[in-house]
C-alpha cells in the first residue's frame, strides 16, 4: 500500500512517528510532502500532477519527500491530509466574537445559529487544507482521509482558549467543529478522522504529554519547540494517529486493486491520467 501524507509544520510529528512504527506496517509505504505555513497552498496542477508553483516550497518538498522530487502524482493508493490550518483552534476567535442562539447570553455579537455555523464553515473551507484536497481532486479519484490539526495543549493559555474554557463551552466549541468539519467532508467526497479521544484531557484540550519534546519541520527534525509551544505534537502522537489511519482500512481496497490497475505501458497510464485531469476540470463547477 502507497500512500501520500501531506501538511505543514505538524507533519513533524507523523514523520518521527512513522519511523517508530514502520517495521508494524512491512506493506506499507508512506511518502510525505510539507512545508510550513501556508506554503502548500502554492501548488500548480499541471500534466495530472501537483507541480510546486514557488522556490521555497520546492525546497522544503525536496527535503521531506526524501527523493528530491517536488512534485505529487495521482498514483498513489491514498493521500491522508494533516492539519494544514483546519482545526478546531482556527475557529475560536468566532466563539471570541460571536454566540449563536443556543449560547449563553453576553456582552458577544449575538447572530442566529445558522449564522454562527456558517461563519464556522467559511473559516475551515479557507484552510490550506481544503485548498489542496480540491486540486488533489483534479489528478486523482484515490481516496482522500482529512486529519484535522492537533487540538492544542492543556497548557494552553491563549485568550481565546481561556474565554471558551471559563464559558464553559467547550464541549460545544468541539460538537459544533466536529459537525462542521463532517458536513465538509461529505460536500468535497472525503472521509475525516477526529483525534482519538484518549489523547485528550477535555472536549478541546489534548493531553500536555503528547506536547513536550516536539521539534520543527526542517533542520533534520532534531529542532525542539519551545517549551511555551502548545499547537506541535510530538512523535508519540504521531504514531498514534499514522495507527489509526492504517489501521482503519480507508485505503486498503484500492491498494488490493492495484494489480489490476497496472496495465498499459507508463506512457499511456501518464496520459490516462492528464485526459482525467481535464475532464475534471471541465466538469467541475466554476
Amino acid at each position: 500500500m502507497n500512500v501520500c501524507v501531506l501538511g505543514n509544520s505538524h507533519l513533524a510529528s507523523l514523520i518521527l512517528g512513522w519511523r517508530q512504527i514502520q517495521q508494524e506496517f512491512a506493506d506499507t509505504k508512506l511518502t510525505f510532502y510539507g512545508a510550513p505555513g501556508r506554503l502548500m497552498e502554492f501548488f500548480d496542477v499541471k500534466d495530472g500532477n501537483l507541480v510546486a508553483g514557488h522556490a521555497d516550497l520546492r525546497q522544503h518538498l525536496q527535503w521531506i519527500s526524501g527523493s528530491g522530487d517536488a512534485i505529487v502524482t495521482g498514483d498513489f493508493d491514498g493521500y491522508v491530509i494533516y492539519a494544514l490550518a483546519f482545526g478546531i483552534r482556527n475557529v475560536l476567535g468566532v466563539f471570541a466574537g460571536h454566540r449563536g442562539e443556543s449560547l449563553r447570553a453576553d456582552e458577544r455579537q449575538p447572530v442566529s445559529d445558522h449564522c454562527f455555523m456558517r461563519a464556522i464553515e467559511d473559516v475551515l473551507l479557507g484552510s490550506t487544507a481544503v485548498s489542496l484536497i480540491r486540486r488533489l481532486q483534479q489528478i486523482t479519484d484515490a481516496p482522500i482521509l482529512l486529519v484535522p490539526q492537533p487540538m492544542s495543549s492543556d497548557q494552553d493559555r491563549v485568550p481565546w482558549t481561556l474565554r471558551t474554557l471559563e464559558a464553559g463551552e467547550d464541549r460545544i466549541a468541539a460538537d459544533t467543529f466536529s459537525t462542521v468539519t463532517t458536513q465538509i467532508a461529505d460536500r468535497l467526497g472525503i472521509q475525516v478522522m477526529f483525534q482519538p479521544a484518549d489523547t485528550l484531557t477535555s472536549p478541546m484540550l489534548t493531553n500536555s504529554s503528547y506536547s513536550r519534546g516536539s521539534v520543527r519541520l526542517g533542520g533534520g527534525l532534531t529542532t525542539t519547540h519551545p517549551d511555551d509551544d502548545v499547537t506541535h505534537m510530538n512523535a508519540e502522537y504521531g504514531a498514534i494517529i499514522l495507527k489509526r489511519v492504517l489501521q482503519g482500512g480507508v485505503f486498503r481496497d484500492r491498494a488490493d486493486a492495484r494489480p489490476m490497475m497496472r496495465t498499459g505501458t507508463p506512457g499511456l497510464n501518464r496520459l490516462f491520467r492528464q485526459a482525467k485531469s481535464g475532464l475534471r476540470r471541465i466538469l467541475s463547477p466554476r
